[in-house]
């Protein structure tokens, strides 16, 4: 029988020790130009070694990080994705992701080059502006994958709008 993965992508998400807390974990991989899984931004509580390619990124509920991943076949790149997700705690609902466990709340999946490349730069922009990409809302996040997915130009979140996002929100 062929497996149609190595085992090591999976081997330390399925570790029992990472889903005995209330924590969300993400598996980072680096084996360049094979598969790449990376964080664009997030502040993970912990970050556990498992080899000198793979580590753990543990994020506490209620927590928004963007999470890259690629890989390729040796000529080119046959997976594109990036998806933010808000941690959830274990007995809220939550949606399953590959590489994170338990899951979390997806706020915008995309899987094309194209789409991952724009988002990537929109992100790029607001990190520009001065907005702490971690405090970005929901909505935000929400209202960029509907614009890339139906091929608009997204809206740049300014640090205006966090500024009144804040203010609308403590009230």
């Amino acid at each position: 029988m062929t497996k149609l993965y190595p085992s090591f992508i999976h081997q330390s998400a399925l570790d029992p020790r990472f889903l005995m807390d209330n924590l969300t974990h993400v598996e980072l991989v680096l084996r360049p130009r094979k598969i790449e899984q990376w964080l664009r931004f997030g502040k993970p509580i912990k970050i556990t070694k498992i080899d000198k390619r793979r580590q753990v990124a543990s994020f506490k509920p209620y927590n928004t990080f963007a999470f890259v991943r690629f890989a390729s076949n040796g000529k080119e790149r046959v997976i594109h994705r990036l998806d933010i997700v808000e941690t959830r705690r274990h007995d809220d609902g939550y949606q399953t992701l590959p590489f994170v466990r338990p899951g979390g709340f997806i706020l915008l999946s995309l899987n094309t080059v194209e789409q991952v490349d724009q988002a990537l730069r929109t992100i790029d922009s607001i990190e520009r502006n001065g907005v702490p990409l971690t405090e970005v809302p929901a909505w935000y996040w929400q209202e960029l994958d509907s614009d890339l997915q139906s091929n608009q130009p997204p809206i740049i979140y300014t640090l205006e709008m966090h500024w009144s996002c804040i203010k609308n929100n403590s009230l």
